[in-house]
């Protein structure tokens, strides 16, 4: 979802049989402006080790904690990545 110089992922997956083979960074990057001023932030559960580990590879940094956000009890890492150039 974009809002002018702000966006937010609400939500990305890709098919177990197909993970692993860089579609959800395509997915990402493609939605992302990467020429422009740009803040996007993203979700995700603290127990995912790997989606986390995921995002920072993007650029994301943990911005903030929901705690107990998720139906299992899991906290909610909210991270954002932000681009500066204009």
């Amino acid at each position: 979802m974009h809002s002018g110089e702000e966006s937010e992922i609400r939500k990305i997956g890709v098919s177990p049989e197909v993970r692993r083979q860089g579609i959800a960074r395509r997915l990402i990057e493609y939605s992302l402006p990467a020429d422009k001023k740009h803040r996007c932030l993203i979700d995700v559960s603290d127990k995912n080790a790997g989606g986390v580990a995921f995002y920072q590879s993007l650029g994301f940094r943990e911005l903030t904690r929901r705690k107990k956000y998720y139906a299992d009890g899991s906290d909610a890492i909210v991270m954002e990545r932000t681009i500066h150039q204009k």
